[in-house]
């Protein structure tokens, strides 16, 4: 079956006022259509509705919620493949709506069934917020009756409740209430007569929380005797100022108050602790919030996944490692927190490795010594060595590579680690940089992208500060923006690269830097291509999860503890690929445990 093509239309929408013609360009916030002049050259700001979706539905269930005088407005639509051609043509028919009724007609959108919709949904909220009061009204009257019946029964009979069948402890457990303060108050009195207290503070506990409310109490007893203790709660406006410090905006508070809802998702910190509180508790608390989700979007609720506590691969720049406190470890290893930083998880199998701290930096202060100093990739090289250049860690990074610290650079962060940037396409800044100046290496951009999954060995590292790793296996991806070159004899060139990305072995190279290793094959074909570029206490590579191999992450581990004198014995890395297996299948448990998957696979076998 052939795939149904992509229909969008456009609406043109006539001022029935003014006569006014214009497009529709979206909602302003009174609900009236954001309108542009109906012209070709303004039809990137036309909007555009699918056909087949439902933006359409939902721009004039809007548009009728919010709009004053929706009849102010008339509207018709076109095709937006076909809107160079017809705009003229439906100005003009517009210019006399009735005369011209039948050749609108095709385009003439009729909005009665949304208009009535609105309607119908203003009308039934109404009722809904009718509904709380009838129901106030009632239990008002219901509690004026019962309060008469009790009053009666302890008038015909002259006896009060009896005081030793109320359980008091469990009464301020659940409740906060305090028999001397009930007694010195009076209430106590009129509560054992069958009456009520005045007003008074009582605090019960729902899910773990305290909350502070305004009741009249009274006493209840059951058939057996048992007396129970009765809140007649006071309705009043809420407090919705702040909620365990985080404080209500005017639309959070507006969101509230209409749908119960606050609208958004927002952390709420633990006040002793520091940290984010996810939930964890009973997953009925929830089942209002379900039921609601619902009915109003028409989708039935097939479980909830509690928070479970994995190492999963993180989202770029959504990460809590980023914000994780240092820990003491026999070795330290910093990682620039680049501003557009991405394909952070490299790091991953670092942070494994008991004894091993991986920490994101953002400045030279934090910056201090490391064992390992990493720069990242990048979505953007240019902007964020800018960034690197103005915020000090340039300087920084420098000084400890002079020191001999070991600096590893991945993707991006091996870009900037060489003499010059050129971008003559603009595809991400434009111009030229001069780069670290730490590799001898030259970088142009363009406008292909390369992404390939490889594998291969590291080369001959015997003359660096990783000599163990000389003819280790590695594998990964590429996934990169321009192609990175060595410079014969130190100089400065864009093309006569020995080493790099699709660039092979020159002897002729007079300096000390060399490849970091050969890739043996690439999206799965044998090849032999020399990769990346080390020299002395400074690497740099492509290839993302070149530490995921447990040999070469053992094998750096290894040498930095050598660098620092001590034994390496109590450190060793983990099979990463294992390791990631087994959260993922932890993940998948969960999934399993807490959905109904019988549901979901009649679902996913008859539709829905």
């Amino acid at each position: 079956m052939a795939k149904k093509k992509d229909e969008k239309d456009v609406l043109v929408v006539r001022d029935e006022k003014t006569g006014e013609i214009s497009v529709v360009a979206g909602l302003n916030a009174d609900g009236t259509p954001k309108r542009t002049p109906a012209k070709a050259e303004n039809a990137q700001s036309f909007l555009q509705f699918d056909r087949h979706g439902d933006v359409l539905d939902n721009f004039f269930k809007n548009f009728f919620r919010q709009c004053k005088e929706p009849s102010r407005f008339g509207f018709y639509r076109i095709a937006a493949d076909q809107a160079e051609n017809l705009l003229e043509v439906m100005k003009q028919l517009l210019k006399d709506p009735e005369a011209n009724k039948e050749l609108l007609a095709p385009h003439k959108v009729d909005t009665s069934d949304y208009e009535k919709k609105v309607q119908e949904e203003m009308a039934a909220q109404q009722t809904e917020k009718q509904e709380p009061q009838k129901q106030e009204n009632m239990e008002q009257r219901k509690e004026q009756q019962q309060d008469k019946s009790e009053q009666m029964q302890g008038k015909r009979g002259y006896q009060p409740i009896d005081e030793s069948k109320i359980n008091w402890q469990e009464l301020e457990d659940r409740w906060g209430v305090k028999r001397d303060n009930l007694e010195k108050s009076g209430d106590l009195t009129k509560m054992l007569n069958y009456g009520k207290s005045d007003l008074v503070k009582v605090k019960p506990t729902f899910g773990g929380e305290s909350f502070e409310l305004d009741a009249r109490l009274s006493f209840k007893k059951d058939g057996e005797g048992n007396i129970s203790l009765v809140p007649h709660f006071i309705r009043k406006e809420q407090k919705l100022d702040e909620y365990k410090e985080h404080k209500f905006s005017d639309n959070d508070r507006k969101n509230l108050r209409e749908t119960g809802n606050l609208g958004r998702v927002v952390d709420i910190v633990d006040r002793e602790t520091g940290e984010i509180i996810k939930f964890r508790g009973d997953v009925s608390i929830l089942e209002p919030g379900l039921r609601q989700i619902e009915q109003i979007t028409g989708k039935e609720v097939v479980g909830v996944v509690p928070y479970m506590n994995l190492d999963l691969e993180d989202e770029d720049s959504l990460s809590e490692r980023f914000s994780h406190e240092d820990k003491a470890a026999l070795i330290d290893i910093a990682v620039i927190r680049l501003p557009r930083i991405s394909n952070f998880t490299d790091f991953n199998s670092l942070e494994c490795i008991d004894g091993v701290s991986v920490r994101y930096v953002k400045s030279a202060q934090e910056l201090r010594s490391p064992d390992l100093l990493i720069l990242p990739g990048t979505k953007n090289t240019m902007e964020d060595l800018l960034w690197l250049r103005q915020s000090g860690l340039e300087a920084a990074i420098l000084k400890l590579a002079a020191q001999g610290t070991p600096v590893f650079g991945i993707c991006g962060g091996y870009q900037m680690l060489g003499k010059e940037l050129h971008d003559p396409m603009s595809v991400e800044h434009g111009g030229s940089l001069k780069g670290l100046g730490l590799l001898p290496t030259v970088t142009t951009f363009s406008a292909q992208k390369t992404r390939t999954q490889v594998s291969g060995v590291a080369g001959d590292l015997s003359h660096t500060i990783f000599p163990n790793l000389s003819g280790l296996p590695y594998e990964g991806y590429e996934i990169h923006m321009g192609q990175t070159v060595i410079c014969p004899n130190d100089e400065m060139c864009e093309s006569n690269g020995v080493c790099g990305s699709n660039n092979s072995n020159n002897p002729s190279v007079s300096h000390d830097a060399v490849c970091f290793g050969s890739i043996l094959k690439r999206n799965g074909a044998d090849c032999e291509e020399s990769q990346g570029c080390c020299m002395g206490n400074v690497f740099g590579t492509y290839l993302h999860g070149v530490f995921d191999h447990p040999q070469m992450a053992q094998g750096i581990i290894e040498a930095l503890c050598e660098r620092k004198g001590i034994s390496a014995e109590q450190i060793s890395a983990v099979d990463f690929a294992s390791y990631k297996e087994t959260q993922y299948d932890l993940l998948a448990k969960g999934v399993r445990e807490a959905l109904d998957m019988e549901r979901i696979y009649q679902i996913l076998n008859e539709g829905i």
